[in-house]
Order: C-alpha cells, then structure tokens, then sequence
C-alpha cells in the first residue's frame, strides 16, 4: 500500500531531510526542490498529494511558487513552512491558496495532524464538485459512509477468515463504490485491492491488504470531519 507523493519545496538541505524523513518513515514518497522554480518543474512532471513549501525561498519566493501552483491545480493542497509566527503570516498565504501553516522546525505531530486536515479538505472538495456543490448533501454522503463503512469492514473481516472469495469481491466493490465521490483516496486504493484478489480468488495476503484498508479508512474519516 502506498502513502501520499508529497513534495517538500525548501532551500536548506537539513530541513529537507528531516522532513523527507518524517514523511517516509509513514510511508509516504517524497520529492524535494530547493528552489520555486524548481518546485514548478517537478509539479510540472509528475502528480503530487500535497506541497509542503518554504516561505523564505531564494529566487522565486514561497507565496509566489504557491500562486503559480494554484493557477495550474486548484486542488492539490498547499501547506506553508515558515520560521515566522504563523500568525504574521495567515493573510498573504492565504492570499495565495495555501491551505495550512506549519512553523519551523517541523515537528511531527503538527506535520502529520496538518496532513490530516489537508486531505479531509481536499476530500471534502472533490466531494463537493461531485455533488454541484451542495454542502448539505455532502454532510449526507459523509454519514452515510460513517454509518456503512464499518458494516462493511466487518463482512471483509467475515470473508476473509472463512476464505470467500466472492464476498470478499463484493464487499470490497461496494465499499469501494461508496467512497467514490471522495476522489483517489488511498483507503478506495486499498478497497480494490482486496476486490481484485476475490475476482482473482487468491487471497494471499489479504489479512495483510484487510488490515490496511481499516488503517485508511479510519485516516479518511478523521480527516473528513477534520
């Protein structure tokens, strides 16, 4: 199962190790850029989850780097790095589309919690597209899934101790279907996997996919109500 592709744009090489570090050590995959220009390029040639991005940016500076990123992708989520206060800093970041504020040095609960709410934002905006926009039918479609998703995980649990290929198929389609309005998320990611190994009928593995899948789902609903 794999993480987010996170890219850390900073232009001190200690503090893009540690945070590269931080981040891998959850699994996710990390690119970094030490410059705006650079973190344009590499936007540029691949899909990214999230940006991580340093304010104080040699060249191109962070706010500018963050308002060529949302002319190109207004969803990719932006989340700011600054030595600042991050209060001294909230109008013209946000100014710019970023997201969230993390202050240095980056400390990992704030790193991750701020992910969190990133996702369930982005989450929520892809939702929101799905449903023209309507936000109470969001709320509907978000309590929806927090009332079906752990029936379901319970019949995936049935399944797979008892070796049913088919249900376990079935189940997983269907929760995967019920997150769908949800965008790529890596918890549908993990429900498919487990439909492709009872279309397949060789759950080898599967406990191993199962207890993923409950890893992320309960990382989606976290962030959802972030």
């Amino acid at each position: 199962m794999s993480g987010l592709r996170i890219l850390v744009v900073d232009d001190s090489a200690l503090g893009r190790e540690v945070i590269a570090g931080l981040l891998a050590g959850r699994g996710h995959e990390v690119a970094t850029a030490e410059s705006g220009e650079e973190a344009l390029e590499v936007l540029e040639a691949g899909r990214f989850d999230l940006v991580l991005m340093d304010l104080e940016l040699p060249g191109m500076g962070g706010t500018e780097t963050a308002s060529a990123v949302r002319a190109r992708d207004d969803r990719v989520p932006i989340l700011a790095m600054t030595g600042h206060p991050a209060h001294e800093q909230r109008s013209r970041c946000m100014a710019c589309g970023m997201d969230d504020f993390l202050e240095k040095p980056i400390r990992p609960d704030p790193l991750f919690a701020a992910i969190d709410r990133a996702m369930g934002k982005a989450c929520r905006a892809d939702a929101l597209k799905s449903l023209a926009g309507n936000e109470g039918l969001l709320e509907k479609v978000v309590n929806a899934f927090r009332e079906e998703e752990p029936r379901l995980l319970a019949k995936l649990r049935a399944a797979v101790e008892s070796g049913d290929a088919d249900a376990l198929r079935r189940h997983a389609h269907t929760l995967s279907g019920s997150m769908r309005y949800f965008g790529e998320t890596r918890a549908a990611s993990c429900a498919r996997e487990l439909e492709a190994m009872g279309k397949a009928a060789d759950l080898h593995g599967a406990a191993e996919a199962l207890a993923g899948l409950e890893a992320e789902c309960a990382r989606l609903k976290s962030a959802l109500e972030a």
